[in-house]
């Protein structure tokens, strides 16, 4: 296919600068001399059929030749903590105002991620744990975060939150804590790095 393209392409161009050629001739002579219009026309089409396809294919060029094959996957048995520091810096009450379309009061974290590892994160899930100062179970709430982050860098998440049922008794607690009278620790089950390789269990 690639000596065809290759042949379409020369031929393209010797008919359209022959007929641009033969143009410029007939004019210097200033000779009525019928150009080969069809001899361009014909040129160009072929020329842009021939660019068309070599773009196209330029386009499905791999990034790399060198074929690394596919990752080795990690032992599921690998601890994940080492890689991944999740802080809660800030948690307030946000009361419902249906002026402003929040029809139900809702808790907003403020998380902070911090990759403390060598390789770039994809992904990862785990449980928030809400104890207060004597370490009672307060709430435990699923936690999981698809978006990268690259080795060595910290990312802020404002997003997360619930809506607290005032008539669980935990919900209340929280509603009414202040940051500093809880202790918050996150127990990660799994990570996804951005080779594809993965460590922990999800479930």
């Amino acid at each position: 296919m690639t000596s065809i393209v290759g042949a379409v392409l020369l031929i393209s161009t010797l008919s359209f600068w022959g007929g641009i050629i033969w143009l410029i001739v007939a004019l210097f002579r200033k000779k009525s001399v019928k150009p080969p219009l069809g001899a361009v026309l014909l040129g160009m089409v072929l020329f842009a059929f021939g660019i068309g396809y070599v773009l196209s294919e330029i386009s499905f060029i791999p990034d790399s030749t060198e074929n690394v094959g596919a990752p080795e996957a990690l032992e599921t048995a690998e601890a994940p903590d080492g890689y991944l520091r999740v802080e809660l810096s800030d948690m307030f009450l946000r009361k419902a105002d249906v002026f402003a379309g929040r029809i139900l009061d809702r808790i907003v974290l403020t998380l902070r991620y911090e990759n403390v590892g060598t390789r770039d994160i994809r992904a990862f899930t785990g449980v928030m744990v809400f104890d207060d100062l004597f370490d009672r179970h307060i709430k435990s709430l699923n936690l999981t975060y698809d978006d990268p982050i690259r080795a060595g860098l910290t990312v802020v998440n404002r997003s997360k939150g619930f809506e607290p049922n005032q008539f669980i008794d935990s919900d209340q607690k929280l509603m009414t804590a202040e940051l500093q009278d809880l202790k918050f620790r996150f127990e990660m089950k799994s990570i996804i790095f951005s080779d594809g390789t993965q460590i922990g269990d999800p479930q």
